[in-house]
């Protein structure tokens, strides 16, 4: 029985965003500068980008006008059809042109071995019994011999991150459906079960996540993604500091961090 949340939840979820700018994401957003770390190196070169589950689509977005001179080609999947529009909306927002698919991440619709990197975040950690190892595997069996396949997910030893959703639950502010952290280890696994080499890790907010998580937590009741940049911009030194601190933490990070990721060659 499938234990992924339903498209009707991720289609309200995803019907309520505002557009997102990229140049704040890539200056700022601490996933984003996770999801660089893990992927290098890979800048020099053309690469053909899939991110299962995509959402927002805004970290490859992100990605794609980071590094627009390299030619890479984006494509981004997801089963819910707001995610896509509002992934679409972003594309245009910020001059980013990609390709956009509606299609189940555990029945992916391309050969075996057609990206060089194939990626997500905050997808996997929704799927339980076979279907926890089975979205590895279908990421890993669209990825290219020699590709990169990384994964990031709530970490299951951050307690800062559980007291966060616990509290957010009990105030009914909740809107993801069930989730399943991961550990570091089982990431590790998984990735090894999946055929992948595992190469690299990190995590994100490993020092300041239980500010952050503080202020989410009990901050204002009700935010926009508009009055979300406004309070990112007051808050800027801090984001520098998140980013800094991670970085010289390196694989620490995927033990303590909010949110960890891995790193998986195909061989």
């Amino acid at each position: 029985m499938s234990q992924k949340v339903s498209p009707e939840v991720w289609n309200d979820v995803w019907s309520k965003r505002s557009i997102i700018d990229c140049d704040y994401v890539i200056a700022y957003d601490p996933i984003y500068h996770l999801l660089k770390r893990l992927l290098e190196p890979f800048y020099g070169r053309e690469c053909r980008i899939l991110e299962v589950g995509c959402g927002s689509g805004i970290y490859t977005l992100s990605l794609l006008k980071d590094f627009y001179h390299s030619n890479h080609q984006g494509v981004l999947v997801d089963f819910s059809s707001a995610a896509l529009t509002f992934a679409r909306q972003n594309a245009a927002g910020n001059n980013v042109k990609t390709s956009f698919i509606l299609a189940d991440g555990l029945k992916l619709p391309f050969p075996d071995g057609t990206f060089d990197i194939v990626w997500n975040e905050g997808v996997n950690e929704h799927f339980q019994g076979l279907e926890r190892q089975s979205i590895f595997n279908e990421m890993a069996r669209v990825c290219k011999p020699g590709g990169q396949v990384i994964a990031i997910a709530p970490n299951a030893l951050n307690w800062m991150y559980r007291l966060w959703k616990s509290c957010r639950q009990k105030q009914g502010r909740w809107e993801y459906g069930a989730e399943y952290p991961f550990s570091i280890c089982e990431l590790n696994d998984r990735m090894r079960r999946a055929g992948l080499k595992t190469v690299k890790t990190g995590g994100k907010d490993t020092l300041a996540s239980f500010i952050y998580l503080i202020w989410l937590t009990f901050g204002q009741k009700r935010r926009t993604q508009e009055n979300l940049a406004e309070v990112g911009r007051g808050i800027r030194a801090l984001r520098r500091l998140v980013v800094a601190t991670d970085r010289l933490l390196g694989p620490l990070g995927g033990l303590t961090g909010a949110e960890i990721g891995v790193k998986g060659i195909k061989q």
